[in-house]
């Protein structure tokens, strides 16, 4: 019924949740100046968000860190737009 269908899109958009912070932390290791261990990256993670020490921080890892919020941005803004248009037209190929 209605809470097995709601059950499973939670599932869903948890697995899709979970696959999106992999790909970006993903991205975070792996630039076009090279590669970084993910421990460094987790450490200046924390050190980005406030959790860990300043000294962690590092450079490469404070320029990504912002390409890959902006791109999380940018998709989730185009996924918007494409479902206001299917709804305003009422049209799934729109």
């Amino acid at each position: 019924g209605s809470s097995a269908a709601m059950s499973r899109a939670t599932w869903i958009g948890a697995l899709l949740a979970l696959a999106l912070g992999a790909c970006g932390f993903a991205s975070l290791c792996f630039g076009s100046s090279g590669s970084s261990a993910p421990g460094a990256v987790g450490r200046a993670l924390l050190a980005w968000s406030g959790l860990a020490a300043e000294g962690a921080r590092d450079l490469l890892i404070e320029q990504r860190i912002y390409r890959v919020l902006t791109a999380i941005g940018v998709g989730a803004s185009l996924a918007l737009a494409g479902a206001l248009m299917q709804g305003v037209f009422r049209n799934p190929l729109a």
